[in-house]
């Protein structure tokens, strides 16, 4: 999650360290900021679709698999083609983000149905620390867009040291604020380091 908020609040900075010189003019600079900063949106729908597909596929459920897979191309289908209208290349960003955020939700059910049991994941305790981290996320992200303006008339240098900064502060912030709320997935990075299964 932390990505996805700094990929879209970063987004136009980002694509002007990385493009902007040459041909790729302030449309495309606009165009592909936006485009980044709406597929970003669905990243952690992404993430979460992966997982619960090699979920599904471990509880030899390939038929939910198939359901899960199809629902994101025919959810992308129909977003994709009733946006574009209006939102233009943009619609079809959202159609990829919505797509994978509905089959995530749609995998996370299905598996739970199939199973019979309950996965206990998105209690309202751990979305409300997780909703926390994220406003303080956004805050302190966009307090260090006003605070230290980005660099658009420097060295590429110059602006990739200002983007890392911002990922250090981003990812400083979010896990201070993860760590104090005390989320249950710091107990699973620190078995990780220790080794422990």
């Amino acid at each position: 999650m932390p990505i996805s908020i700094m990929a879209v609040i970063f987004s136009p900075e980002a694509v002007n360290c990385v493009f902007y010189r040459g041909a790729f003019d302030d449309w495309a600079w606009r165009a592909t900021s936006q485009s980044l900063a709406i597929y970003s949106l669905g990243l952690l729908g992404m993430a979460l679709t992966n997982v619960t597909l090699r979920a599904i596929y471990a509880c030899g459920l390939p038929k939910g698999a198939m359901l899960v897979t199809s629902s994101t191309v025919v959810v992308n289908f129909l977003i994709s083609a009733s946006t574009m209208r209006w939102l233009s290349y943009r619609g079809l960003a959202l159609g990829v983000a919505c797509a994978f955020t509905s089959g995530a939700f749609l995998g996370i059910s299905y598996l739970a149905k199939a199973t019979g049991k309950s996965l206990k994941i998105f209690n309202l305790k751990w979305c409300a620390k997780l909703a926390l981290s994220a406003c303080l996320l956004v805050l302190f992200s966009i307090a260090y867009k006003f605070l230290l303006p980005y660099p658009f008339g420097r060295s590429t240098i110059a602006k990739a040291l200002w983007l890392i900064g911002a990922g250090v502060l981003g990812v400083s912030v979010y896990g201070f604020i993860t760590l104090f709320c005390r989320l249950q997935e710091w107990k699973w990075i620190i078995r990780s380091i220790k080794g422990e299964d």
